[in-house]
């Protein structure tokens, strides 16, 4: 969704951009884009997190036992 989001803010982004229409406008536009762009970045950052230790053969972290 965010991506569909993002191509049509940016789109609009640079339709009202061309004709000229108020600023406000234009600044909504822009604001939308950038908040799909910093939702993809945390969406994006969020799925990949640095795993942990390994689980040993027992289920729990570190070294099996002997």
């Amino acid at each position: 969704m965010l991506w569909a989001l993002l191509v049509l803010s940016a789109t609009a982004n640079m339709v009202v951009s061309g004709i000229g229409v108020a600023p406000g406008v234009n600044l909504a536009c822009g604001l939308v884009t950038a908040a799909c762009i910093v939702g993809l970045v945390l969406v994006r950052r969020r799925g990949h997190r640095e795993p942990g230790p390994a689980p040993g053969p027992y289920g729990g972290p570190g070294q099996p036992r002997r």
